[in-house]
């Protein structure tokens, strides 16, 4: 390959990023064009190659870069579904041809030729043709989960074989469809599709990822808590009549807005408010006791716990990291 100054913008085969003209490029005819400051990669004959395209990636998605740790999107982490559809349908198919499907044992539909006149004979036929239906389905639904079970269980047994749990980009790059998208994996009449060529990530390269994912999983999690107690103090917390401003700490579960949306607590030192905003057109706005500086809100209201302040202000902290 030649090395020479990039007179059009293109993307860089190794690292994935856009080639801008009077950038310095390694370039040969019909093979593939990269910046020369990118060493080409050596792939091996066990690399993981990843392939998406544009329109069934996520609408945020943009293509994958050199250097970067992800989760294998191979396997699901800690379940053992975590195999491919393809590898799932071969192991169904060798579980069904070495565990027969069950014939119903009730009559087979036929149609009895005693009977002369052909819608009669047809009438007859359907009891006939409902036990047998009856008695294929529930046939098919245990043989379906006995099959489903024995493949998960060997799923489970062969969970190690799905791959490494994150990956290691050491190139990337992508190719526009402008027509016919579909025939070539864009999932779309026109788009890109994304490439990628991995080996597995070393526990120092996975650790950021590692973290950050345990990180939102909690924040997902306190987050839930928070919207379950929430919904405890709806369900258990008096509904007091009138015309309210609860003092104290509002803690926002979701933002109020101008529609007349939103949830929050209201902390205070005698009483914790759960408040639904209720001031959207259509809303029986009579029914409001909270006042917002918009048609209303509806409170109901618990005593004032120390337990059940500090476990809110923590949930919301937490949520909120």
């Amino acid at each position: 390959m030649a090395c020479i100054t990039a007179k059009y913008r293109s993307q860089c085969t190794v690292c994935g990023q856009t080639i801008t003209p009077g950038t310095r490029i390694e370039y040969a005819k019909g093979q593939p064009i990269r910046h020369a400051t990118c060493a080409p990669v050596e792939v091996s004959a066990d690399a993981i190659h990843l392939r998406v395209g544009q329109g069934y990636a996520a609408p945020s998605f943009g293509g994958w870069t050199q250097g970067q740790v992800l989760p294998n999107p191979g396997r699901k982490h800690g379940s053992s579904a975590s195999r491919s559809a393809t590898q799932r349908h071969a192991l169904q198919v060798a579980w069904e041809q070495a565990h027969p499907k069950p014939v119903p044992d009730v009559p087979r539909p036929v149609l009895d030729p005693t009977i002369a006149d052909f819608n009669e004979r047809i009438m007859a036929l359907e009891p006939i043709r409902a036990a047998w239906r009856a008695a294929e389905a529930l046939i098919t639904e245990a043989y379906v989960a006995s099959r489903d079970a024995a493949v998960e269980a060997q799923l489970g047994e062969t969970h190690d074989n799905d791959g490494p749990e994150y990956l290691y980009i050491l190139s990337a790059s992508r190719r526009y469809y402008r027509e016919e998208g579909m025939s070539f994996g864009v999932g779309d009449e026109s788009g890109y599709v994304y490439n990628a060529i991995c080996r597995p990530a070393t526990d120092a390269e996975s650790a950021p990822v590692r973290a950050e994912r345990y990180a939102a999983a909690r924040r997902h999690q306190a987050a839930a808590d928070l919207s379950a107690l929430f919904a405890e103090i709806v369900q258990a917390g008096e509904y007091p009549e009138g015309n309210h401003r609860p003092e104290g700490e509002h803690v926002t579960l979701d933002p109020q807005d101008l529609y007349g949306g939103g949830r929050w607590f209201v902390v205070g030192p005698q009483w914790i408010w759960a408040v639904i905003n209720n001031g959207a057109d259509g809303d029986n706005w009579s029914a409001n006791n909270v006042q917002t500086g918009g048609a209303g809100a509806i409170g109901r209201r618990v005593p004032t716990t120390n337990e059940l302040a500090l476990r809110i202000a923590a949930l919301a902290k937490t949520a909120s990291k």
